[in-house]
């Protein structure tokens, strides 16, 4: 899984790696590009803020932004725009305090506007957002799109409530025990195993509703592609070519049926099975065939899905 966010909150814990800590107070902008370059932090109530580089700057699984080895150096550049909790921003006329940024980690460029409305930290896409390099942000948004904005949560939290969000379509089935989930910045990465594409669907729309989740990447395999996957990875090392290969899977779980013609194949089903992406485990019922034909046409057949409990 590739990082794709990074999260500036004010007033969040931030440390660099030679030693020092404090709490993020504001972020810097280049005024042409509108890249996050620096960040603004204090070390204590009397403290005076220091300006560090946010370049190599990661968030640790505490929450806690760390960065780089010697951040307090280079100084931002010249008509860098300064960003604080006192920047007011505009939201659909209205005055509302700035929270933080949610950048892209690899460039530095601001993905969401962090504010606070209605109680809630709400999460603005940039493009929703003008004059925001000006110092001077300002969405105009009608009261329903401003309603619609997604509430921005901790990572752990987020996690708790996209985990509830799919127990809830999944109370009793079971159909979603074998998925995984992970949060980085907002953003749910799912894997593992569903029976049905409807499933793979089900469980991303489930997870897009819960508070805190900003995107969502849907990595889960069904048992319908895992058994397509399979098949066509037996016929293409030529493993069926002299015999035949049923393939079944429930959540991963994955079943060889079938007879080959000599144990070198066998072997070879099963090691070939295992290397396929989002096999579970494997369990092989293959019978040595030493009589079949020679020369038949490469047969691996895939079994209908099975039905939902």
């Amino acid at each position: 899984m590739a990082r794709t966010n990074l999260a500036l909150l004010f007033r969040s814990r931030i440390a660099n790696q030679d030693g020092w800590s404090g709490r993020l107070v504001g972020v810097f902008l280049a005024p042409r590009t509108g890249q996050a370059t620096h960040v603004l932090a204090k070390g204590g109530f009397f403290s005076k803020p220091l300006t560090l580089a946010l370049s190599g700057a990661q968030s640790r699984e505490d929450g806690a932004l760390l960065l780089a080895q010697g951040a307090q150096g280079q100084p931002p550049g010249r008509g860098s725009v300064r960003l604080t909790a006192i920047t007011p921003v505009s939201l659909g006329g209205r005055s509302v305090p700035l929270q933080g940024l949610i950048l892209d980690w690899r460039t530095g460029a601001p993905r969401y506007i962090l504010v606070r409305h209605a109680g809630d930290i709400r999460a603005l896409r940039h493009e929703q957002v003008q004059n925001l390099t000006s110092g001077s942000p300002t969405a105009r948004l009608t009261p329903e799109e401003i309603a619609a904005l997604p509430v921005y949560r901790p990572d752990a939290q987020t996690g708790r409530n996209a985990a509830d969000a799919l127990q809830a379509v999944d109370s009793w089935s079971g159909n979603y025990a074998a998925v995984k989930m992970q949060v980085v910045e907002g953003a749910v990465y799912l894997s593992g195993n569903v029976q049905l594409p409807v499933q793979k669907e089900e469980a991303e729309s489930a997870v897009r509703r819960a508070k805190g989740v900003l995107a969502v990447q849907n990595h889960i395999i069904t048992d319908w592609d895992l058994r397509i996957a399979i098949a066509e990875a037996l016929a293409k090392k030529g493993v069926t070519r002299d015999g035949y290969v049923s393939v079944r899977s429930v959540l991963g779980v994955v079943n060889l049926l079938g007879h080959l013609s000599c144990q070198v194949h066998l072997d070879n089903a099963l090691q070939i099975t295992r290397a396929v992406p989002g096999v579970r485990s494997v369990g092989s019922y293959l019978q040595l065939d030493a009589t079949a034909p020679e020369g038949e046409p490469a047969r691996a057949v895939v079994e209908p899905p099975s039905p939902t409990p």
